[in-house]
């Protein structure tokens, strides 16, 4: 979670835009209900496929654990 919330907070301080503002909301939205999933061992199996094959390396392992 560190890493995507790494890279959200990196992301969200270029944008300025006002559209770039509410995609970044949107995306905050999407992360926080994924965070909240992941907390509560709620998440498929094919979905935590698609994550560990999109994140790779250390983050990959820490999914497994979660998976």
């Amino acid at each position: 979670m560190a890493t995507l919330t790494r890279v959200y907070t990196q992301t969200a301080a270029g944008n300025t835009t006002a559209l770039a503002k509410r995609k970044m909301e949107d995306v905050n939205k999407r992360l926080g209900q994924l965070f909240e999933r992941l907390n509560q061992n709620d998440i498929s199996a094919q979905a935590c496929d698609k994550l560990l094959h999109l994140c790779g390396g250390a983050f990959a392992t820490a999914l497994l654990t979660l998976c």
